[in-house]
């Protein structure tokens, strides 16, 4: 039986001395080996993004944009959803170049729908050509906004030269207003809008 016992004992220090070697490196999980990769990004081979070589690496690396965009106006008005301002003067005045700007009705700041509180770059008075315009919607205001003519031909002058006249939500009641998607399939808040845009021939 003492025999079997230091069998036992010796077969387990085996297998403890086995299992304390140092690993071999060759052998090492798949896990491990992506580990010891080096993933850092490869800046150095990238060349530096300045004005003057921008369009011609954008044309390169993604192909040649089929728009000029160098403006793009933001309406904004008292009751205005801050999202549907924010979201497109984020991600337009990303592209290289590209002046954005926040244009009011009347000089001074605006009130969202939530309460935010936005300054205005401009107003519409002073704006007489964009690339794109964009109609954000809202509630109440965007209401009174489709029945704003000051603000409906405002729209309607800029459309005769803009690349696009686009809205979001509830902005699609003031665009339908201006009589500019007439015959023509658009979309808006899920607020009845079949009636909103067919009482303007949408």
């Amino acid at each position: 039986m003492q025999q079997i016992l230091k069998v036992a004992a010796l077969l387990c220090g085996l297998a403890l001395l086995a299992a304390c070697q140092p690993a071999n490196e060759a052998k090492q999980p798949p896990n491990e080996q992506a580990a010891a990769v080096n993933t850092q990004a490869p800046t150095d081979s990238l060349p530096e993004i300045t004005a003057e070589n921008h369009d011609a690496l954008m044309d390169q690396w993604v192909g040649q944009s089929a728009y000029n965009i160098k403006t793009v106006g933001v309406l904004v008005y008292n009751g205005v959803n801050v999202l549907d301002v924010m979201g497109p003067a984020y991600v337009l005045g990303q592209l290289w170049g590209v002046k954005t700007q926040l244009i009011g009705l009347e000089p001074g700041p605006i009130n969202t729908v939530m309460g935010h509180q936005l300054v205005p770059h401009t107003v519409i008075d002073s704006v007489q050509q964009l690339d794109i315009l964009v109609v954000p919607g809202g509630f109440k205001g965007t209401i009174m906004g489709a029945y704003d003519e000051r603000l409906l031909n405002w729209i309607r002058q800029i459309d005769q030269n803009s690349v696009f006249t686009t809205s979001v939500c509830t902005g699609g009641w003031i665009l339908a207003a201006t009589g500019l998607l007439e015959g023509r399939k658009a979309t808006t808040n899920w607020y009845r809008a079949p009636e909103m845009l067919a009482r303007h021939g949408v």
